[in-house]
This record gives C-alpha cells, sequence and structure tokens, in this order.
C-alpha cells in the first residue's frame, strides 16, 4: 500500500481513511495546511470544494483533493459526537 492508497495527502497535511460510514482524520501531519486551519484527529470530513463527502471511499475523497502543488481546496469537517437518531 502506497501514501496514496492509506489516504495520505501531502498537500493538505491530512491522513484519513473510513470509519463507521464517516472519512474521519487519522492524523494530521505537523506544520501542514490542515495543521495551521486547526483540524484534528476525529474530525469528520464533510465536503471537498462545496461537494458533500458523503458515501465516497477515502479512495474517491483522496482523487478529489489530487491537483497541482499550491491549488487551493476547501474542506469542511464536523468535530464532536454524531447525533444518533432515536
Amino acid at each position: 500500500e502506497n501514501a496514496y492508497e492509506a489516504g495520505v495527502l501531502a498537500g493538505t497535511g491530512i491522513v484519513f481513511d473510513e470509519v463507521d460510514g464517516d472519512l474521519t482524520v487519522l492524523t494530521v501531519l505537523p506544520g501542514t495546511p490542515a495543521a495551521k486551519a486547526g483540524v484534528s484527529a476525529g474530525d469528520r470530513l464533510l465536503s471537498i470544494d462545496d461537494t458533500a463527502s458523503v458515501g465516497l471511499s477515502a479512495w474517491e475523497a483522496g482523487t478529489r483533493l489530487l491537483g497541482e502543488k499550491g491549488r487551493k481546496v476547501k474542506l469542511l469537517f464536523e468535530r464532536g459526537s454524531r447525533l444518533e437518531p432515536d
């Protein structure tokens, strides 16, 4: 398994995978844009460039984050416990 397949995205500085159906941050690399933006392990990725990431695999999400070095990408994360329906 290479870094891309594992969900390591050097440009953003996040390592993520699917956890309980959510794209969840496993690690934030120090000194990266994600670390500077305050992203934390456990945060859930909700959208990439204003497009919902719900239902995407880690691989599919990773392909949406690929691009030329320096390309800006808008990511929306959710932090904290998910509300479970009764």
